[in-house]
C-alpha cells in the first residue's frame, strides 16, 4: 500500500533533477572523465526556459536538448508515460550520461513505476560514482517499495545521507517514513462471496464470509483466517440421509512467515468442519517458498488429510512484470489423491495502476480438492475442476482497499458418483467482494 509522498521530497527530487545545460553536453562529450556532470541546484529552477527565438532564424535543437525539452513539456503537461518514453529513446543514444538516468529515475517514480525507478537510479548512481541526488531517489525508492530494512535499505541509506547534510528536511522525511514503515503493520480484511450451482445434482445456492488478520512484525509474518459457507441443497432428492435443507462448512487457518527482499519461507495449517458429513472434519498443512530475484518465484506443497484420501498438491508459479504497471503470473501444479493423479495450468494478467489495480485469468487440467493457502481457500468437492476463469478490480479509497472479483469453474464427476447422481458436469459461480484495511 503506497503512502501519500511528503510534498517536500516531491519540491526537493524536483529540483535536485534538472540540469545545468553545460554540464550535460560536457557528459555526452567526455563520458569517460571520473567527475560526474553535475545536476543543477536551487540556483537554477525547474521553470527557468530558454527565451524564445524567431521560427526563421532558431538553430536546430540538439536531439539531447531536443528530447529533455520535450520530456520537461510532457511532464508539466501530466503525461508522465509520454515523458518517460521520450527519455528511454535518448537513453539508447546516450546511455553513459548520468543527469538522463536521474531524470529518468524521477519520471519513474512519479508513475510510482518503483521497480523501473530503481533501476535507474541504480544506473545514475553508477555513472555519477555515488552523486548525492542518484542516491537520495534511490533512497526514496526503496522506502516506497517498503524496503526500509537491511544494511542496503532505505533506513540505512537515509542515515547516511542525512550524516552528509542533516539539514536535508527530503532525508529527515525520509527517516520518519522508515520508522513508521517499520511498525508492526496489521492489515484487517473481510469478504462475502455468492454461489451459484448450475446443473448441479446436490447443490443449488450458497453464501460465505471470510475475514482475516495479517501481522508483520519486521521481517515476520504472521496471519490467522475464518471463513464460513452455507449451502443450499438442490431438492429433497439431493439431501443425505438427513431432514437438513441446507448445512455450514466452517474454515480456520493460520500462517506464520519470514522474509526478506529476495528470499521469504511460510508455513501453513488448516482445520475444515464439513457440515454435509460428505468430508467430515480435515485437517491441512503446507509450506510456501518465495524466491524474488525477478519477479516472485513461489513453490507451494500442501497436503490434506480426509477420511476418505490424503490430497498432496505441489504448485510452481512466477509473476514476472512485463512493464511498469504489467505483470503475468504463469503457474503449474500437480496432485496426488489416493491413488488418482491430478494438475492443471494457469495463466494470469495483473494490472497495478497505483490505486486502482485489475486481474484476468483462466486454468485449465484436472483438480483434486484443491487448497489454496495464499487465498484462504479450500475447495474440498467431490467433484473435480477441469477449467476455471478468474477476474477482478481492485480500488484504494479512504484508507481502504476494495476488491470485486468473479470466479467461474467446471466441475466433472466420475465413476460411480456420476452415474447414481446422472450429471457429469456443472458449474458454479463465484462473486465475492472484499475490503482490506492497514495501519
Amino acid at each position: 500500500m503506497h503512502s501519500i509522498r511528503p510534498r517536500s521530497v516531491a519540491l526537493g527530487l524536483a529540483a535536485g533533477l534538472l540540469l545545468v545545460a553545460a554540464s550535460s553536453r560536457e557528459a555526452r562529450a567526455a563520458p569517460e572523465a571520473d567527475a560526474p556532470a553535475a545536476p543543477a541546484t536551487e540556483s537554477a529552477p525547474a521553470s527557468a526556459e530558454p527565451p524564445a527565438t524567431p521560427a526563421a532564424t532558431a538553430a536546430p535543437l540538439d536531439p539531447y536538448d531536443d528530447a529533455l525539452q520535450r520530456s520537461a513539456v510532457e511532464e508539466r503537461a501530466g503525461r508522465l508515460e509520454s515523458a518517460i518514453a521520450i527519455l528511454r529513446d535518448a537513453e539508447r543514444l546516450y546511455p553513459e550520461d548520468y543527469p538522463l538516468a536521474l531524470q529518468l529515475g524521477w519520471l519513474l517514480f512519479r508513475a510510482e513505476r518503483w521497480q523501473e525507478a530503481q533501476r535507474a537510479y541504480e544506473r545514475a548512481n553508477e555513472l555519477s560514482h555515488g552523486a548525492y541526488d542518484a542516491r537520495l531517489g534511490l533512497a526514496w525508492t526503496l522506502a516506497r517499495r517498503d524496503e526500509c530494512t537491511g544494511s542496503a535499505g532505505a533506513a540505512s541509506r537515509f542515515r547516511d545521507l542525512a550524516a552528509e547534510r542533516p539539514e536535508d528536511g527530503r532525508v529527515r522525511d525520509g527517516i520518519a517514513h522508515c520508522e513508521a514503515a517499520t511498525r508492526t503493520r496489521v492489515t484487517a480484511w473481510g469478504a462475502a462471496t455468492l454461489h451459484e450451482y448450475a446443473s448441479h445434482p446436490t447443490k443449488s445456492q450458497g453464501f460465505g464470509v471470510a475475514a482475516g488478520l495479517v501481522a508483520l512484525p519486521g521481517a515476520f509474518q504472521v496471519a490467522a483466517a475464518y471463513r464460513g459457507t452455507w449451502l443450499a441443497y438442490d431438492g429433497a432428492a439431493a439431501r443425505p440421509a438427513s431432514t437438513l435443507d441446507s448445512f455450514v462448512q466452517h474454515e480456520a487457518y493460520g500462517t506464520l512467515g519470514v522474509g526478506s527482499k529476495l528470499l521469504g519461507v511460510s508455513a501453513h495449517y488448516a482445520f475444515v468442519y464439513d457440515g454435509s458429513a460428505s468430508t467430515s472434519s480435515s485437517h491441512h498443512v503446507g509450506a510456501t517458498l518465495r524466491w524474488s530475484p525477478f519477479g516472485d518465484l513461489l513453490l507451494a506443497e500442501s497436503t490434506s488429510l480426509y477420511a476418505d484420501e490424503d490430497v498432496h498438491r505441489l504448485e510452481l508459479s512466477w509473476r514476472l512484470p512485463v512493464s511498469g504497471s504489467l505483470s503475468v503470473r504463469p503457474a503449474i501444479a500437480g496432485q496426488y489423491a489416493g491413488r488418482t493423479w491430478g494438475g492443471a495450468g494457469y495463466l494470469t494478467l495483473l494490472g497495478d495502476h497505483g490505486r486502482f489495480g485489475w486481474w484476468l485469468g483462466g486454468k485449465g487440467g484436472r483438480e483434486i480438492r484443491p487448497l489454496y493457502f495464499g487465498q484462504s481457500i479450500v475447495f474440498n468437492w467431490a467433484e473435480s475442476i477441469s477449467a476455471g476463469a478468474t477476474a477482478g478490480l481492485r480500488a484504494d479509497l479512504g484508507g481502504a482497499s476494495f476488491t470485486l472479483g468473479y470466479d467461474l469453474a467446471l466441475l466433472r464427476r466420475t465413476g460411480s458418483a456420476s452415474a447414481a447422481n446422472g450429471a457429469r458436469t456443472s458449474t458454479v459461480h463465484l462473486v465475492t467482494l472484499g475490503v482490506a484495511y492497514a495501519h
